[in-house]
């Protein structure tokens, strides 16, 4: 009886504190973003300094989002966060190798569709200067990572491994809607039709976040999460810079191109058994392979 009684609590506790999560995470992300967009900050046409504020408060609202609860509601620390860094080179490897793969696949498959040919090779400048971009990303996206993935996805585990990675990244892919409305920091082109657009998006990012959710898990560390999702983000933008001819596709059109290639990682990873359940020890805070 004693034991129902200190249960249902701390179930109540975290059921609250996730909803917070949720609601203070989408506010601060949304809320700057619609106001700016409804007073006329953000016309809808081109980047401004609105837009980059709306941009880099996204990641960081996660962080501020995830710091509140975990400070100041639960007071449950950072112990289970996953900032060791000292883990099996493997998932580094994979953090940087996978996006890779599936972002040269997708641009492949823009390239056919849309007839853009390279016009001239990367320089071993600009691929070093390539190298700090991702490092800035990475640490500008630590915010996402510590919201997203080291609280809601480390929170909702027991639910197991599948359920969790796809009910976090689908919350995930909506919250990222604003992005996509309008051109940002992130979107230069053409967004063509919102209908296409927006359920691209979603369908993008939720494969995505799939993906990072996953070597999260199996890593137990923030660090490939953070670099997973720092070179899927910059790549196809790197290389887009070194395109000229055809017709450039709207961004409505390419998310559901890039889509292609995550499902079928998605679908192999599935095969292969890897997101099958995994139990973390509280002691190391790890997640076994």
């Amino acid at each position: 009886m004693d034991a129902t009684k200190t249960v249902m609590p701390q179930q109540h506790t975290q059921t609250t504190a996730l909803t917070i999560f949720i609601l203070l995470t989408f506010s601060l992300a949304w809320i700057p973003f619609f106001v700016a967009l409804a007073t006329g900050a953000i016309d809808g046409t081109r980047p401004n300094s609105w837009t980059m504020i709306a941009g880099i408060g996204f990641p960081f609202g996660a962080a501020v989002s995830a710091f509140i609860v975990r400070q100041f509601i639960t007071h449950e620390g950072y112990k289970d966060v996953g900032l060791r860094w000292r883990i099996p080179l493997r998932y580094y490897l994979l953090a940087v190798g996978l996006p890779l793969l599936w972002s040269s696949i997708a641009l492949a498959l823009n390239l056919l569709i849309s007839g853009e040919k390279f016009i001239i090779a990367p320089s071993p400048l600009e691929l070093m200067m390539y190298g700090l971009q991702l490092i800035v990303t990475a640490l500008i996206l630590f915010g996402e990572e510590f919201g997203w993935r080291s609280y809601l996805l480390q929170k909702w585990q027991s639910w197991g491994m599948p359920r969790a990675l796809i009910t976090t990244s689908l919350i995930w892919g909506l919250w990222h809607i604003p992005i996509v409305m309008t051109p940002s920091i992130f979107i230069a082109a053409d967004i063509g039709s919102p209908f296409v657009a927006i359920p691209g998006q979603i369908a993008y990012v939720t494969l995505l976040g799939i993906l990072i959710g996953w070597i999260y898990l199996k890593s137990a560390s923030i660090w490939p999460a953070m670099l997973m999702h720092s070179v899927s983000n910059t790549w196809i933008a790197f290389l887009d810079g070194f395109l000229d001819g055809g017709t450039p596709l709207s961004y409505g059109v390419t998310t559901w191109l890039w889509s292609a290639p995550l499902l079928c990682f998605v679908v192999v990873l599935a095969l292969m058994g890897q997101f099958k359940s995994t139990k973390r020890t509280e002691a190391q805070g790890a997640t076994s392979p």
